[in-house]
């Protein structure tokens, strides 16, 4: 009976399931950094069987991503951290390696732009903490 009952509930929920579907479309910058998120619902009518969307995608965009640009990456040791706006008076960055042991921080200044001087690094893979009043964001930096 048990059997029968778990079968039944699957039989009238598979129905529900297929009509929506969820589609999860990103978007990355040249650098291989995540900055937009687009999320598509479709439904399917039961009257013709056709697949519409519905409505307009909802978009998970992150601002710190849009405001802040890292670049050359890979860099063979100078890197740019460039605002599209004036940095909040507490902005800020932390270098970690990708063991997380902090390797270099610094104050981020009112300038639209910073140059960090990563030539006595070593080869590897860092990630880059920038953080700006309440948007924090993350940059994977690869040093030639």
């Amino acid at each position: 009976m048990k059997g029968f009952i778990i079968s039944l509930c699957i039989c009238l929920l598979f129905p529900l399931a297929i009509m929506a579907q969820t589609s999860i479309v990103f978007e990355y910058d040249d650098a291989g950094n995540r900055v937009k998120r687009t999320i598509f619902t479709f439904k399917m009518s039961e009257a013709d069987s056709t697949l519409t969307e519905s409505g307009t995608p909802k978009q998970d965009e992150n601002p710190a991503a849009q405001r802040i640009a890292v670049y050359p990456n890979p860099t063979d040791g100078l890197v740019n951290i460039d605002f599209n706006l004036p940095p909040e008076p507490k902005a800020y960055y932390v270098l970690t390696a990708i063991n997380g042991a902090q390797v270099e921080q610094g104050n981020l200044t009112a300038t639209t732009q910073t140059q960090l001087n990563l030539m006595n690094l070593g080869k590897g893979t860092y990630i880059l903490h920038v953080v700006s009043g309440d948007d924090k964001e993350k940059f994977k930096i690869v040093k030639q």
